[in-house]
């Protein structure tokens, strides 16, 4: 009865030692475990403001700076002056075309007509064409002098079979030139000087 007596002293020794480990232990994690301070979430947030930020500028700089640049439309002008050149790179006065000439000229400066001022030239008798231009403000009483010139030697050459030597289509060309030059829209950028 002795041992068992001093066993169940030990035993009884051991559970309160045991029982005060772990009540050290809990008041160890109880002191770990404190509250976090008020303004940690605040903190993060601002953090993560800061951070988002930062991404956002980096995205425009990028943008800015490695972006393609696109070229802005070309102009009627631009448009009708290029298909002007090709046109007499293609030589047709010296070889005798006088009347594909004359086609391709006056649709040239009929699709100009169409893309500046709005009237559908293309599709339209030149009475009809130069109706409609009288009505617009952008073309002075010179301009339509021109035109009416213009459209009426192209006609005669198209459909009532007139031919034209080199000079003279020579001429017709630089009428038409003048034309377009005078007629384009002004550039902001002249607009402002």
């Amino acid at each position: 009865m002795k041992k068992t007596i001093s066993s169940i002293i030990s035993l009884a020794s051991c559970a309160a030692f045991a029982e005060a480990e772990l009540n050290d232990a809990y008041m160890i994690a109880e002191n770990r475990l404190e509250p976090l301070p008020a303004w940690l979430p605040w903190a993060c947030i601002a953090a993560g403001v800061v951070l988002l930020g930062m991404i956002v500028l980096c995205v425009l700089f990028y943008r800015k700076h490695h972006a393609r640049r696109t070229a802005p439309a070309p102009t009627p002008y631009q448009i009708a002056s290029a298909a002007l050149q090709a046109l007499l790179a293609e030589r047709l006065p010296e070889k005798g075309e006088s009347k594909l000439f004359h086609q391709r000229l006056s649709a040239i400066l009929r699709e100009y007509l169409e893309a500046r001022f709005g009237v559908s030239a293309p599709r339209l008798t030149t009475e009809e064409s130069m109706s409609l231009l009288t009505k617009t403000p952008a073309l002075v009483q010179e301009h339509r002098r021109l035109l009416q010139e213009f459209l009426n030697a192209c006609d005669m050459v198209k459909f009532a079979g007139v031919t034209s030597g080199q000079t003279e289509m020579s001429a017709l060309a630089a009428s038409c030139r003048t034309f377009l030059e005078n007629t384009q829209e002004k550039t902001t950028m002249e607009d402002e000087k």
